[in-house]
C-alpha cells in the first residue's frame, strides 16, 4: 500500500478489504482476492480542499446492496 501523506483513519471490515483516509485529501478502498494476494486500490475518493480524517463502513443491505463507506473532513461527509 502506498500512502502519499499521513494516514488519519483506517477501517478493516474484512480480511480482504481495508479503507483508509489521509491528509493527501483521499479516502481509498483497498481490496484483495485472497489472503495470498496483495492489496490493490479498488476505489479512490479525492476531496477538494481539506484532508479526510475519518472513514467507516456500512455493510451491504437492500439499499445499498454493496455497502457504503462514509468519509469526512471538518466541513462535510461523503459516501462512496
Amino acid at each position: 500500500m502506498i500512502a502519499r501523506a499521513q494516514v488519519r483513519a483506517v477501517a478493516a471490515p474484512s480480511d480482504n478489504l481495508v479503507l483508509s483516509a489521509s491528509r493527501d485529501k483521499t479516502a481509498v478502498s483497498w481490496a484483495r482476492e485472497s489472503a495470498a494476494a496483495s492489496f490493490q486500490q479498488s476505489f479512490r475518493f479525492q476531496a477538494s480542499t481539506k484532508y479526510i480524517n475519518a472513514v467507516a463502513y456500512i455493510p451491504p443491505s437492500p439499499a445499498p446492496p454493496q455497502g457504503t463507506c462514509p468519509a469526512s473532513n471538518a466541513q462535510f461527509a461523503v459516501a462512496f
